[in-house]
Formats: C-alpha cells, structure tokens, sequence
C-alpha cells in the first residue's frame, strides 16, 4: 500500500505545479493507482486462500486478515486515483498557470 500513496503524492507534486504538460503524466499516475489497488486486492484474496488451506474455516479471525489487506489496497488505490483524475479534468481545461514562471 505504500507504493500506491508514492504514486499520489508524486502526481500531487504535478498537480501542485499547475502546468498543462504534466497532464499525461497525471492522467498516466491516476490510471496506475487502481490497477496497484486491484493487485493489492489479489494478493489479499491470495493471503485469504492460503489461510483455509492451512486452518480451514474454522477461525474466521484468520481469514479478516487477508480480506481486510484486500479491501484497504483496493480503497487506497481509488483514493488517490479520484482526487488525480479530477485534478487532470481541473489542468486540462484552466485557461492558466498556478505557478507562472
């Protein structure tokens, strides 16, 4: 999960620039966050898996791991993706900078 809040506080770091170029790399960085948050997602489910196969299902206390690894990733991955989308719609279509040069 912490690779998912590097790739949103680099895309803010864009962000907070303000400048149009940066926009594909923005729009790049928004699309990535989910898809880190789905893998996160299946390796949760795998950490799920592999824990009924060694306790069954029995303790349903070991499974909330791997299922709550699964749902943190996936929330964590829209978290940043939402925010950088609408902030690359806000670039795209600003008739200026926010830090002119």
């Amino acid at each position: 999960m912490p690779i998912i809040f590097a790739v949103g506080w680099l895309a803010w770091i864009l962000v907070l620039t303000g400048k149009k170029e940066h926009s594909k790399n923005i729009a790049s960085l928004a699309a990535v966050a989910p898809l880190l948050g789905l893998l996160g997602t299946v390796m949760g489910m795998v950490h799920t898996f592999e824990t009924i196969e060694r306790f069954g299902f029995g303790n349903p206390v070991l499974l909330a791991d791997g299922i709550s690894e699964a749902l943190l990733t996936t929330q964590a991955g829209l978290l940043v993706a939402f925010p950088l989308l609408l902030a690359n719609i806000y670039i795209k279509r600003k008739k200026f900078e926010v830090f002119p040069e």
